[in-house]
């Protein structure tokens, strides 16, 4: 199964909210389910991660165009 995001990505929840940084996307050995690991930083500055199923979490800018930019 190809892995809808790559580390790097830049995505927001389908709900809204901060964006956030792809730090992992992997299939759950137990449900088979898409998973993406995330990272951003709260309204304090203080660094927050958690993990999201990737039905609910939408690519807002790829890595691969943020390294085109450079």
């Amino acid at each position: 199964m190809k892995r809808p995001f790559d580390a790097g990505d830049v995505v927001v929840l389908r709900s809204g909210g901060p964006t956030m940084t792809v730090e992992q996307c992997d299939i759950s050995g137990s449900s088979e389910a898409m998973l993406v690991w995330c990272s951003w930083f709260d309204t304090t500055n203080k660094k927050k991660n958690d993990v999201f199923f990737a039905t609910g979490v939408v690519l807002v800018r790829s890595r691969r165009y943020a390294e085109r930019k450079l």
